[in-house]
C-alpha cells in the first residue's frame, strides 16, 4: 500500500476514535437499505447490522480519488454503547468483497454522529458488496444513500 494511502487510513482511525464518547446507534435507522437482520459474532460480543450507506464525509474525512466511502452501521443487540477501545484492540479482520474481485479491509471504526460505523474506502468500480467478518456467513450489503 502506498505511503499516502496508509497515512490517510491511519488518520481516519484517529479521527473516528476521537468521537468515542458518543452513545451507540439507535435501534432503527431511517433509510436502512437492507431488510435482513444479521448478527455477527465478534471478539467483543454479538453486534447487529443496522444499515450501510455511502457518505461524502465522515467526521471530516473524505474518500481518496477513485474510491467511495462506505459506512456499515452496527449496534449491540441491547442498544448499550459499543466500547470503541475494545473494538480497536480486537483487531478484527472485516472485509468488503466487491464483484470486481477487490477486497477492502476496514479502515476505520467509531462513532459518526450517534451511530457506530465501520468504514471502508471501496473502489468506485464496485457494484455489489459482500461483508466478510471472521467466521460469520458472508452478508450481502445494499447500501442506501
Amino acid at each position: 500500500m502506498k505511503l499516502k494511502q496508509c497515512s490517510i487510513l491511519l488518520a481516519l482511525v484517529f479521527i473516528l476514535a476521537a468521537c468515542a464518547g458518543q452513545p451507540a446507534a439507535p435501534a432503527t435507522t431511517p433509510g436502512a437499505a437492507n431488510s435482513a437482520v444479521a448478527t455477527f459474532k465478534t471478539p467483543i460480543g454479538d453486534l447487529e447490522f443496522v444499515s450501510a450507506r455511502f457518505v461524502e464525509d465522515a467526521n471530516g474525512v473524505k474518500p481518496t480519488e477513485g474510491f467511495k466511502l462506505l459506512l456499515v452501521v452496527v449496534k449491540n443487540p441491547d442498544n448499550s454503547p459499543i466500547d470503541l477501545q475494545k473494538f480497536v484492540d480486537a483487531q478484527m479482520n472485516i472485509i468488503i468483497r466487491g464483484d470486481d474481485g477487490s477486497e477492502t479491509i476496514h479502515t476505520m471504526g467509531g462513532f459518526v454522529g450517534e451511530q457506530f460505523a465501520i468504514g471502508f474506502q471501496v473502489p468506485e468500480t464496485v457494484k455489489t458488496y459482500t461483508l466478510v467478518w471472521g467466521d460469520n456467513a458472508p452478508f450481502t450489503l445494499v447500501p442506501g444513500e
